[in-house]
């Protein structure tokens, strides 16, 4: 539910989205719980791993037990666990991971009965609707609530997959989310997606509502490579025009040149108008470099190192997460990390700078890192019907500015 503070006013009906099921995934019995502790305690003490506690939190597909143990332990026990788990574990299909800092082990066993995460749920949820964020994206549920990050204060982000079929329905949450928090006079997105439009085909129909308007670009979506170049500069000089407008007016930062102007403290008429969010959104940036070289990234490093201060915000997609297309220097103006299905040790240190992205077993499963920390999520669904539904129900408001 809204509170008095909550920036998020529901722009939009929430049943245009799939409704949550009446019965929910069931979860373990408290004497399921007790026995698997015990038989967790039993196995770690196989190899020589002594329990100070376990906490067990339940997740929509999966149940963790955080086991502390005390800071004495061997590294070389914690690393034979790893490399070699006890049967018991392996038979449950559960993960091993490790924080040698926290002095903890967290085991993660699949739920029989795993729950999808709707994007409607996700939208209604308070950790959504109640926030104080610019721009929330909500892309999934953690074991703590369903996760929910600011674009604006994240700057730019990175998304790297390899597996296939979990990108879209990521991109298409993130959108979703902004498009229920934001009007068209707050927010325009710039979609480029080179030779594959298939990631933002349903969005073609919001047409002038929510599309920036790009010189010498006759599509809303971009689709040509070299018309994706022609985008990524034209985006380079939205952003000098800003820095323009924000030094006549005094300003060193986006959010305050709004400000003033909404309190009339910008008399000039001329230079006096609402800046909208920028979000540019590349689905598979690596077809540029494939078909472009060089020639695209002086812009969007042009981009990522300066425009969130003027309220432009990038995310990235690749399904070629190499280091020959994520360069450091890209990598480095990425400080939003997304791990939405990755295959092998080197692909998670292109994406996530760890191996921790080669630990994704479960379907749904993503990785978020802010540079900071690693948050395991579940990843929301959202289905093509349900963009759709949002789609038309936006064209179908007049009156919406």
């Amino acid at each position: 539910m809204e509170n008095e503070n909550s920036k998020i006013k529901k722009l939009f009906p929430l049943e245009l989205l799939q409704a949550p099921p009446g019965n929910k995934g069931k979860g373990l019995s408290e004497a399921e719980i007790i026995q698997r502790k015990a038989d967790i305690t039993m196995l770690l003490k196989e190899y020589g791993i002594l329990v100070n506690d376990i906490v067990v939190k339940e997740g929509p597909s999966k149940c963790l037990f955080r086991v502390t143990i005390p800071s004495t332990t061997k590294m070389s026990a914690i690393k034979e666990l790893e490399s070699d788990p006890p049967l018991g574990f392996v038979s449950n299909s559960a993960r091993i991971t490790t924080n040698f800092w926290g002095s903890a082990i967290d085991i993660e066993f699949p739920k029989e009965s795993p729950e999808q995460v709707l994007m409607r749920e996700a939208l209604e949820s308070e950790d959504y609707l109640n926030s104080s964020y610019e721009l929330p994206c909500v892309i999934g549920k953690s074991y703590d609530g369903y996760f929910v990050f600011d674009l604006a204060k994240i700057h730019h982000v990175l998304i790297g997959e390899s597996i296939g079929f979990r990108l879209t329905p990521c991109l298409h949450s993130i959108i979703t989310s902004l498009l229920y928090s934001r009007l068209p006079s707050e927010l325009k997105f710039v979609l480029i997606a080179p030779y594959n439009q298939s990631h933002f085909q349903l969005f073609d129909w919001i047409g002038q509502r929510y599309l920036a308007t790009l010189t010498n670009n006759e599509s809303a979506v971009i689709t040509e490579p070299s018309k994706g170049i022609e985008a990524l500069k034209a985006v380079c000089e939205e952003m000098e025009a800003r820095y323009d407008l924000l030094k006549t007016a005094s300003c060193r930062h986006f959010s305050e040149y709004n400000q003033k102007n909404r309190s009339g403290q910008i008399p000039d008429s001329e230079i006096c108008k609402q800046l909208p969010y920028w979000v540019v959104i590349i689905s598979e940036f690596a077809d540029l470099k494939r078909n472009a070289g060089g020639k695209y990234e002086m812009p969007l490093i042009r981009i990522a190192e300066s425009a969130h201060k003027v309220g432009i915000h990038l995310i990235i997609a690749t399904e070629s997460p190499s280091f020959h297309f994520v360069t450091g220097r890209i990598k480095a103006n990425f400080p939003g990390r997304i791990a939405v299905g990755l295959l092998d040790e080197e692909e998670s240190l292109v994406i996530l700078d760890s191996d921790e992205g080669e630990t994704q077993f479960f379907d749904g499963d993503m990785l978020f890192s802010n540079g900071a920390e690693s948050i395991r999520i579940q990843a929301t669904n959202i289905e093509e019907d349900e963009v759709k539904a949002v789609v038309e129900y936006l064209n179908g408001q007049g009156n919406l500015i």
